[in-house]
Parts: C-alpha cells; sequence; structure tokens
C-alpha cells in the first residue's frame, strides 16, 4: 500500500471516530442548549432528560416563585464551574424563572462506565495537556495552539516522508500522531476549546483520584507517541539522512 494512502485511512478513521464520539458527548454531556448552560447540581434520570431547567425546578424543587420566601431559594440551586468562573454561558441566579432561558435543556452530566474507575464526563479544555494555558487569554489561546499545531503537523509529515517503505510500524505511529493532532485542531479552529469526555479515576488513600480528562483524538496520539519511543528505543526507527535521523 502507499504511504500516503495508509496515513490517509489512519488518518480519516482517527478524526471521524474522534468527531463522531465528540458530537454524542456534546449531546448527551453538555447540559446546554445554544450559548446557555445550566448550573443545577442535580441528578438527572431518564424521565427528567431533556426537560427545561425551569421545568425540572418547579417540578423536583416544588418551589413557588410567587412567594417571596420561596423564591430565594433558587440562589442554591446555581453553581459556577470552577474551571471556568468568568464563562457568561452559565446561568445567573434567578434566570431560572424567567422565560427566555426557559429552552436551557438538562443532560446527563456523568454516565458512568465501570463504577469507580471509568465515566464519560463533559469538558471543555481550553488549555493543553494538564490545563496548561487555560488562563490565557481566548484569543492568545487559540491562535498559540492552532499555530502550534500546523508546526507540528508539518514536522510529523516532514519525517513521514522520510520513512522507509519497509518500516510500516513506523508509518502507522506517525499517521496515528497525525490523525489525533487534526481532531484536536479541528475543535480549536471551531471552539477555541478541546471537547475531553473520558474520565479515568481511582479512590487512593480514601480520595478519589482523576487522570486528565481525554478524548478519542488525545487516544491516538498517545498510542502513537508511545509506540514511536519503543521504535526508537528498541532501533526499529530508521529514516533515510542523516539530518532527519537526528530531528
Amino acid at each position: 500500500m502507499n504511504r500516503w494512502m495508509l496515513m490517509a485511512i489512519i488518518v480519516v478513521v482517527a478524526v471521524v471516530l474522534d468527531l463522531a464520539t465528540k458530537t454524542w458527548a456534546e449531546n448527551h454531556l453538555a447540559s446546554e442548549t445554544s450559548s446557555w448552560t445550566h448550573g443545577l447540581r442535580a441528578e438527572v434520570t431518564p424521565e427528567d432528560y431533556g426537560k427545561s431547567a425551569r421545568e425540572f425546578v418547579l417540578e423536583n424543587w416544588k418551589i413557588d416563585m410567587d412567594d417571596p420566601n420561596e423564591k430565594p431559594a433558587v440562589h442554591w440551586l446555581y453553581s459556577v464551574d470552577p474551571a471556568q468562573p468568568g464563562r457568561e454561558a452559565h446561568l445567573p441566579a434567578y434566570s431560572l424563572i424567567d422565560e427566555r432561558v426557559s429552552n436551557v435543556e438538562l443532560r446527563y452530566r456523568v454516565i458512568s462506565v465501570v463504577p469507580g474507575f471509568w465515566s464519560f464526563s463533559y469538558a471543555e479544555n481550553t488549555g493543553a495537556a494538564f490545563g496548561f494555558m487555560s488562563g490565557q487569554a481566548h484569543w492568545l489561546r487559540r491562535g498559540f495552539f492552532v499555530l502550534v499545531s500546523f508546526l507540528a503537523l508539518g514536522l510529523i509529515v516532514t519525517l513521514y516522508r522520510k520513512v522507509p517503505d519497509n518500516k510500516r510500524i513506523l508509518q502507522v505511529s506517525l499517521a496515528a500522531v497525525v490523525g489525533g493532532a487534526i481532531g484536536n485542531l479541528i475543535d480549536r479552529v471551531r471552539y477555541g476549546y478541546v471537547v475531553d469526555f473520558i474520565d479515568w479515576y481511582a479512590t487512593i488513600g480514601g480520595q478519589v483520584k482523576h487522570w486528565p480528562t481525554f478524548n478519542i483524538a488525545d487516544i491516538f496520539v498517545s498510542c502513537g507517541v508511545t509506540l514511536l519511543i519503543v521504535l526508537i528505543l528498541t532501533g526499529y526507527a530508521d529514516f533515510d539522512g542523516e539530518d532527519a535521523a537526528e530531528s
């Protein structure tokens, strides 16, 4: 198979799987409609899924909005995401009684896959790995990560061109990195952040420890880089020309 055909297949598979799963996460875990996000800390059951935040509050908490003593109870239902304290998309307190935001729908915030170890939980990573640059201005983050992504892709493709035809595993590892990088680059361009939803965690010493939430694109990048390191350490990695090998 032609090396470029091999790369195209791997990249297409990576991008399609990544975008499809991110779309699923946005539709089922994001808890938002349009530009509004509800901050309710409440368990969303199958019966509640898709209800408006206003409808959910009135039905489950039995709050009488006409009673001046009960109306303030809406306050404690509001919770700002500590990872995004300045995000305007969160519903302000009392806005749940406003008919203009009655279209805000409830979604499952967390879906347990393996209880105690693995769940699906929606997250928007505005930075890089482990939240790098997440606190910087939106325009700076977006421009920086898009630029870095293009530079990295250019470097990897350059190395890929120099891989001998008999080193298929090496080609696969580099193509996997390219596919994952493109998947996350698409998010950077269209949103300014990356959608993550796979949450691995364990209880250690009585405390729950979480691995940074990730996505399918991250899996392709991680597996590709890990395989590349193994190939280099075992001496399998080979590039045509001394300069390429040093790079």
